[in-house]
């Protein structure tokens, strides 16, 4: 079950940075992706400080809280997989230590919870 978790999340990583460009490029909202692929992002933009604007990280962020996608911590950590919570909120301290993003605090928290 570990290698197949692994290998789709190594899928997700490969999309997200291929369309990671094309979407800085046409100014698409963060706010429309599935918490999924927010977490893929979010991954892809870790390993990459510097394509990321400052902003976007937290926007990414927010799908975390979208209350008809994962309403609750035990619902988002269903939602994430194949990717751990933990790995996300890695994530999300290597963006904050070059941007320093202002995180809704409800996504954090969220993201702390599953």
């Amino acid at each position: 079950a570990e290698v197949k978790r692994e290998l789709a999340r190594n899928e997700l990583l490969a999309d997200a940075e291929g369309r990671l460009a094309s979407f800085l490029d046409k100014g698409a909202r963060a706010s429309d992706m599935l918490p999924k692929e927010a977490a893929a992002w979010l991954a892809v933009l870790a390993q990459d400080l510097g394509r990321a604007r400052p902003g976007l990280g937290a926007e990414l962020a927010e799908n975390f809280v979208d209350p008809g996608r994962c309403p609750t911590a035990s619902k988002l950590r269903k939602v994430l997989v194949p990717f751990s919570p933990a790995l996300v909120m890695g994530a999300i301290v290597a963006i904050n230590e070059v941007h320093n993003e202002a995180w809704e605090p409800k996504a954090i928290s969220r993201l702390l919870g599953a």
